[in-house]
């Protein structure tokens, strides 16, 4: 409060000191050139929140009463003078960023058009109208002519004074340091002649007026080098360098205007048109020039942060370019958030001008995403994803939406004036978001900004996706060479153990006839070698389906068939290999017939791989069947009572290669649940699983009950 109190004074000085002296421009009969404490008050309006303008009015207002109250004995007219300046910048800043933005910097062709019509046509055309009224009931002037001076002088005022206040003030202080020589020498040469040649234009009075009437436009090619070199800078100062020496000068009747006409208001009318297409040509060139430069700095912007992004395929560092890049460069401060499915943050990079305030900035981010913060605008716009543009966010709209002290503190620590936050959206949808904070009300970002922004995040979801994408590349790499490894291994077991029965059936055959005994323990190991080779088979058959599945030749034969009848068949070849594992199995018939039209083959590995995993983990404990038709569906449950699945894991066991389990303590390649998830969803089916670890799990698979057609 203190420094807005201060910065108020101190501009409203400025303003009174402006306001004395620019009587200087205004001739014997009372006809103004130009009024700059017009232009100036309407810039400074512009340049501040909309919230300081009541004060901002308060003190031009009796800055502007005593200026013209020194040496006057008129203290009303003083009073509606101030008034009259007051309205007129007041109405023309509130059309401006109603109609443009608040955040205003000459730099935009639209913006000085709107300066143009908007403020100089719009605007002072009715508000002159209080200070033709002012001026003719404190000094008997004619009405319409006192309106005609308040309204051009005001208009040139703004034309010359508001581009000049706006453009240096907005776009920050100028960096000496940041200018090469060359730049430097260029600018001092291009004022130094364009000073010269106004100088010798606009002096002489010796000049014939019809011959040298056109002699003032020579000062065109150097409006138009500083507008096309310098920008909206360049471009308002020298106008308004050339608008001072062309007033001075015709002021004492030198000059192609001063010798025009022996009738002050035919050179003040004179003067005036010069000075508006002077600046109108000036500005419009700078505006157009300003936003080919703007329009190929964002392409440059997002050429090189494509380069960047595309040299990493980690999320972290991808976070970290971005929010790096975009300070200060988009933003006074940035952050950068990547969320799981789950809402949860996965990753957070945070950048600011100050580094001191980096921690600030995460900080804040963890408030904003505690239930604490999930009121303010900025946790509503990260949490939803939607593009948001807050242009302008004064103090007590942080007040109001921020309830904690601290949480404000810091926001007011780091700054916080205007913000765009824009989703980051992949493959499955939003997955982030990038937050873009100004700390200033110099610096507010407008539309332009926000589609700049959304392309950025358009950028950073593709770069992120990629490191998605090859982050599951990576792990499927993993998996696969995991899977040779324990592949070769499964394979090998079986044949290794086949080769030793085979080998002792050898031995004992040759002593058959000898011993009786022999006889029963080549019926052992031949049981053995056959159990061996059906492991084998199984094995090599999965290989198979997981072949003919991604080759999307997994062809059904489709026939009535009753699911009640298939799983007795499957559970009575398990029997015995329960009972080695200690398992009883138990099988609760349907009531009747469960039939449907289903591929036999596909349910008998369906069944066989769920009642195998059951016997398998569930070891030393009953494994629980049962089948039963209900709601248009059948449905096959098999139950155990053993080791359990995680949570985490009840996600993945249905996918090609993924196991639950250390394959030291259990065999398996991990494709048996993922060709019986295939296998239901060919059929119309589906498949899920319910489980306790260490308690039990219950796989659950379900079918339609389809008829033949």
């Amino acid at each position: 409060m203190k420094s807005t109190l201060a910065r108020t004074l101190l501009v409203a000085a400025a303003y009174g000191v402006l306001a004395k002296y620019s009587l200087i421009f205004v001739g014997s009969e009372g006809c103004a050139f130009f009024w700059p404490p017009s232009g100036f008050m309407l810039g400074v309006l512009l340049l501040r929140p909309r919230g300081e303008w009541p004060l901002l009015s308060l003190a031009f207002f009796i800055a502007n009463a005593v200026a013209n109250a020194i040496g006057s004995d008129r203290i009303s007219v003083s009073l509606g003078f101030g008034v009259a300046n007051c309205v007129e910048s007041l109405a023309a800043a509130w059309l401006l960023t109603r109609f443009l933005g608040a955040s205003l910097t000459m730099g935009k062709l639209r913006e000085v058009i709107g300066l143009i019509t908007l403020a100089a046509l719009v605007s002072n055309a009715f508000t002159a109208m209080l200070g033709a009224a002012v001026t003719t009931l404190g000094f008997g002037a004619p009405f319409w002519s006192a309106w005609r001076v308040w309204w051009i002088a005001d208009s040139v005022g703004m034309l010359l004074v508001t581009p000049v206040t706006v453009s240096w003030v907005a776009s920050g202080r100028p960096r000496l340091k940041s200018l090469s020589r060359p730049r430097i020498l260029e600018g001092t040469a291009l004022f130094t002649s364009m000073m010269t040649v106004a100088y010798f234009v606009f002096s002489s009075k010796l000049m014939d007026s019809n011959f040298f009437l056109p002699l003032p436009y020579a000062t065109f090619p150097f409006l138009l080098w500083a507008a096309g070199r310098f920008g909206p800078r360049g471009g308002s100062l020298a106008s308004l360098v050339v608008a001072l020496i062309a007033v001075w000068h015709t002021l004492q009747g030198a000059g192609p205007f001063g010798v025009i006409s022996t009738q002050v208001t035919q050179r003040v009318l004179s003067v005036q048109a010069f000075l508006s297409v002077a600046a109108l040509c000036s500005l419009m060139l700078a505006a157009v020039i300003s936003e080919v430069k703007a329009a190929d700095d964002r392409l440059r912007f997002l050429a090189e942060m494509g380069i960047s992004l595309g040299s990493t395929l980690d999320v972290a560092p991808i976070l970290d370019t971005i929010a790096a890049r975009c300070v200060p460069r988009l933003a006074d401060w940035c952050m950068v958030e990547i969320r799981t499915g789950e809402g949860r943050i996965e990753e957070l990079a945070a950048s600011h001008v100050d580094p001191a305030k980096v921690d600030l900035v995460r900080q804040i981010h963890s408030w904003l995403s505690s239930e604490e913060g999930r009121s303010a605008d900025l946790a509503k716009a990260l949490r939803t994803g939607a593009p948001q543009l807050l242009k302008e966010v004064t103090d007590r709209d942080l007040a109001r939406t921020v309830n904690e002290p601290d949480a404000l503190q810091r926001l007011r620590t780091v700054g916080f004036h205007s913000a765009i936050v824009v989703p980051i959206s992949a493959r499955a949808g939003m997955i982030g978001a990038i937050a873009l904070v100004r700390m200033t009300a110099r610096r507010r970002f407008d539309a332009s900004d926000l589609a700049h922004a959304e392309e950025l995040a358009r950028r950073a979801g593709l770069a992120v996706d990629n490191a998605y994408l090859y982050r599951e590349a990576q792990e499927t790499i993993q998996l696969r060479d995991e899977f040779l490894a324990v592949a070769g291994h499964e394979l090998k077991t079986p044949l290794a153990a086949l080769s030793l029965h085979l080998d002792a059936l050898l031995l004992e055959a040759g002593i058959l006839s000898q011993s009786a005994p022999a006889l029963a323990r080549f019926q052992d190991k031949l049981k053995r070698s056959i159990n061996h080779a059906g492991r084998l088979g199984g094995l090599i058959q999965q290989l198979l389906d997981v072949s003919r599945i991604r080759m999307g030749k997994l062809e059904l034969q489709l026939e009535m068939v009753d699911l009640g009848k298939v799983v007795e068949e499957v559970a009575g070849r398990f029997m015995e290999q329960a009972a080695q594992a200690g398992c009883s199995l138990k099988v609760a018939p349907p009531p009747q017939p469960v039939m449907g039209y289903w591929d036999p083959l596909q349910l008998d590995r369906v069944t066989t791989n769920l009642i195998s995993n059951a016997v398998k983990y569930g070891a030393g404990k009953p494994v629980e069947i049962a089948v039963i038709a209900d709601g248009g569906k059948a449905t096959l449950s098999v139950k155990d009572q053993g080791i359990g699945i995680s949570p985490a894991d009840q996600k993945r066991i249905f996918q090609r290669f993924v196991r639950a389990v250390s394959q030291r303590h259990y065999g398996g390649l991990g494709l048996g649940l993922w060709i019986t998830r295939q296998a239901l969803e060919a059929m119309g089916g589906s498949i899920r699983v319910q489980s306790t670890p260490s308690v039990e799990t219950v796989f659950v698979a379900e079918l339609p009950l389809r008829t033949a057609p």
